[in-house]
C-alpha cells in the first residue's frame, strides 16, 4: 500500500529551518517571545516607532541658538543616529 504525505501544515517561522536549543526553562517564554519578535519584523517596528517619537520629542524640547532656529537631524551630530535608524530599516536587528 502506498501512502501520500498530504498536510496543510506550513513552517511556523519566516526566516526558514529551526534548531532545537537548551536554554533555562525559567527564561524560555522570554526567549521565545523575542525570537517571535525578530522573526516577524516586530522588533524593528517597534524600534523605528521609538526613533521617531524621540526625534518628536526633541523637537518640542528643541531650545533656538545661535546657530539653528530649528532642529535639523541632518547635521553632522546626527550621523551615527542616521545610520543606526538606516540599519534598523533594511532589517539590520535581527542579523
Amino acid at each position: 500500500m502506498e501512502y501520500k504525505n498530504n498536510t496543510t501544515w506550513t513552517a511556523g517561522w519566516k526566516h526558514g529551518k529551526t534548531q532545537v536549543i537548551r536554554v533555562p526553562h525559567a527564561l524560555a517564554p522570554k526567549i521565545l517571545e523575542y525570537a517571535r519578535a525578530l522573526d516577524s519584523e516586530q522588533l524593528e517596528n517597534a524600534v523605528l516607532q521609538t526613533i521617531d517619537k524621540y526625534i518628536e520629542w526633541k523637537r518640542s524640547h528643541y531650545h533656538p541658538n545661535q546657530y539653528s532656529r530649528k532642529m535639523d537631524i541632518n547635521t553632522r551630530a546626527w550621523d551615527e543616529f542616521r545610520k543606526f535608524r538606516a540599519m534598523v530599516e533594511k532589517g539590520g536587528m535581527g542579523a
